[in-house]
């Protein structure tokens, strides 16, 4: 992701390997809470989940404004969901398939560089929810993503997601680019972003490569769009979470909301969940949530966030798409 980038160029060489330990484990009941949490894909059992105590998908109150969501979606489900099968009845028709059918790429983050962006990231989500977890490496990051996305509802995800990748960076790149950058070069800064991005990112989202943008997406005076976007080929993040709402509430909505905010540069992530592709567009307003069909997406049938063999409308089931004032007025 292009929010890390300048961070990570800057410190690489002044974070210890051993900075994500510097942030205090999770209290134990938390840590059993969350692994209970995580086990949920695996086990139809319903008394593994923790509900609204440990820190879980529901939301307390508002039951009903969940199911009311699942009747608006059930008018717009697509081919590529998943089918109710006989036996589960219509436990399944509001999660869709996703991603890929041949098995997850092997990644390789031994180097150097890739260890310490994992770190700093991780660092940074540490922070945010007051402790880390035990495991370590890519998949302690991802977890910790999954906790951040259950604790807190969609649009304060999406706000500590975005003070996350603030943090990132110091203060004085923050007040300057804007000023010496992307006010004055606007077509350079997005290029520029674009390139970087796609050479120092492939540890987070996995294989990438530029590609050129339609001139009529471009905002004006934004470049004519020649390697300004960046082609995911199979998006690491998105696939290794398994949960549309991580994708949306910590990664395509609070970085496209950092770039234009703190950054001064427009930015429009578009993820597919049928390839798990991603494009990054450099320079292109992102569409409005109410025409942008990502918004609309069920829960994976793979996400480890719902409780798997359990009925759509019960309360420990993950559906935080919607922002809050939806929940409560649906």
């Amino acid at each position: 992701m292009g929010y890390i980038t300048l961070r990570l160029l800057l410190v690489a060489s002044l974070v210890a390997l051993s900075s994500p330990f510097l942030i205090p484990s999770l209290p134990s009941h938390h840590l059993r809470c969350d692994a209970r949490n995580l086990a949920q894909a695996a086990s139809p059992s319903p008394s593994s989940a923790c509900g609204t105590d440990g820190g879980g998908c529901s939301r307390t109150g508002r039951t009903e404004g969940r199911r009311s969501w699942r009747r608006r979606m059930s008018g717009k489900l697509t081919p590529s969901l998943a089918k109710a099968g006989a036996a589960g009845g219509d436990s399944m028709e509001e999660y869709r398939s996703a991603g890929p059918d041949t098995p997850r790429p092997i990644y390789d983050d031994t180097s150097l560089f890739d260890r310490t962006a994992i770190g700093v990231f991780r660092q940074g989500m540490a922070k945010s929810l007051g402790g880390d977890v035990q495991e370590e490496g890519f998949s302690g990051l991802m977890q910790l993503a999954l906790l951040l996305n259950r604790r807190y509802g969609p649009t304060e995800t999406q706000q500590r997601t975005q003070r996350i990748l603030a943090s990132l960076f110091p203060p004085f790149i923050l007040k300057l680019f804007p000023i010496m950058f992307s006010g004055p070069f606007p077509a350079f800064s997005a290029k520029l972003n674009a390139l970087i991005t796609s050479k120092t990112c492939v540890w987070l989202m996995g294989p990438q490569e530029l590609f050129d943008i339609d001139r009529q997406e471009m905002q004006q005076g934004w470049g004519d769009g020649v390697n300004q976007g960046i082609l995911i080929e199979r998006c690491r993040y998105l696939e290794e979470s398994g949960c549309a709402s991580v994708c949306i509430n910590s990664c395509k909505v609070p970085t496209q909301s950092f770039f234009a905010q703190d950054m001064g540069i427009p930015l429009s992530m578009e993820p597919d969940y049928d390839t798990f592709e991603c494009r990054f567009k450099f320079g292109v307003a992102p569409k409005q949530q109410s025409q942008d069909d990502v918004f609309s997406s069920p829960c994976f049938a793979q996400c480890p966030s719902k409780s798997r063999g359990r009925h759509p409308t019960s309360e420990d089931n993950c559906a935080t798409l919607l922002p809050d004032a939806e929940y409560d007025s649906a």
